[in-house]
């Protein structure tokens, strides 16, 4: 009697199922990975503001002021600005002192192996451009001249061209000290992020652009307008009037200089205070609030604004009408944290988790697990009401 072997095998169907199942989880799994990716470059770039920070207080501790934000002289180094400064606070002690030793008139003629050094700490993660170069009129004895994210804070008005005046941390010449933030160091930004538009080399007065084109705006921001503005950046020579999230005017000889805080990060910028603090704003904090704090000695009470989100989504005005005492436990990125619940009145209605909409009005900040300042919610017509706040 014969008997018949039979081999088992996956039919066509199932292999199907099976690649279809795979192709999900590599959907699912992607977007989290990305997303963890972003969080460790944005949590680098947050870091280098902080090492920014502590190499700014070193120069304060040493020459009793923070470095100016250029200084336009006609003998040599003209052009130079407060990066070239901070290089020995950088660890960059080597660089500085070849750069120092040059008797280049102009900082766009320092030797290529200088200008064109890649510092890390200057370089923010986030930004696909990163260790570009520009910003300082094009290529020039041999270098392009490396062109950095992070600049410093002119004040909260126009970049004035040649200004010696501005009401800023960094201009032309300044010699700022903790004397002089009257405001508080707590309150007044000192550095925050910008935005390469490319890694080719060209323009001139694009922020960032250390090597050249300090007088035509490079070397600053300015609290003008809010992180991320569509408004345009204007400066000498535009690298690009049409980038991705940073718009540019060139405006020549013109003197209404300006440059905004810009950034790759969802839904807001870092920024450096000058207590060496650093903080995440929001694309939508009030730009009276955001002016407040560009401003060194103009005696505005701006109260405390990091706060790391906003209720949206609400086509007309909310209001917070009670607060109740149930409080929940939840998880931040790295932290847990306890936060109150707001209840909110919406178009005459209540909602909360018993009802069909609950109002996210729950608001954290710190850098503290064990500190919690929330309880705002927003009204779209009239911006932010703090209602309460607690702690652990």
């Amino acid at each position: 009697m014969k008997r018949f072997w039979f081999r088992h095998g996956f039919t066509l169907i199932e292999l199907l199922v099976v690649i279809a199942i795979i192709a999900i989880l590599i959907a699912l799994l992607l977007p989290a990975v990305q997303q963890a990716r972003e969080a460790a470059r944005r949590t680098q770039c947050k870091n280098n503001l902080k090492q920014l920070g502590i190499a700014m207080h070193n120069y304060h501790d040493t020459h009793s002021v923070f470095p100016y934000g250029y200084y336009d002289s006609n003998t040599y180094h003209g052009r130079d600005t407060w990066m070239q400064q901070l290089m020995p606070f950088y660890d960059q002690a080597p660089a500085y002192n070849k750069y120092a030793a040059s008797n280049a008139k102009w900082v766009m003629d320092t030797p290529p192996e200088i200008k064109d050094l890649k510092i890390p700490g200057l370089m923010c993660p986030s930004d696909p451009s990163a260790g570009g170069f520009g910003g300082g009129g094009g290529a020039r004895a041999g270098g392009k001249g490396f062109q950095g994210n992070y600049v410093m804070c002119a004040g909260n008005t126009l970049m004035t061209r040649n200004s010696r005046t501005l009401n800023g941390i960094a201009f032309r010449e300044s010699s700022i000290g903790f004397r002089d933030i009257i405001d508080g160091s707590s309150n007044t930004l000192m550095s925050s992020e910008s935005i390469l538009r490319g890694e080719q080399v060209g323009g001139w007065g694009g922020a960032g652009g250390y090597w050249g084109g300090a007088p035509h705006g490079s070397y600053g921001f300015t609290s003008l307008e809010n992180p991320n503005t569509t408004v345009a950046d204007q400066v000498y020579q535009c690298k690009s009037t049409t980038f991705p999230r940073a718009p540019c005017t060139s405006i020549l000889g013109g003197s209404a200089l300006r440059n905004f805080a810009r950034s790759y990060h969802t839904g807001g910028v870092h920024v450096l205070m000058c207590d060496g603090a650093g903080r995440f704003v929001s694309d939508n904090i009030s730009n009276v609030i955001w002016r407040g704090i560009g401003s060194r000695a103009d005696g505005e009470v701006v109260g405390e604004f990091w706060w790391s989100r906003i209720v949206s989504g609400y086509p007309t005005r909310l209001s917070v009408v009670a607060v109740t005492g149930f409080r929940c436990w939840t998880r931040s990125s790295f932290r847990r944290m306890k936060l109150s619940v707001c209840w909110a009145r919406f178009c005459g209605r209540w909602f909360g988790p018993g009802g069909r909409s609950t109002s996210t009005a729950c608001w954290f900040h710190g850098d503290s697990p064990h500190e919690i300042s929330g309880l705002l919610t927003a009204s779209l017509c009239g911006g932010l009401h703090p209602a309460a706040s607690t702690q652990m």
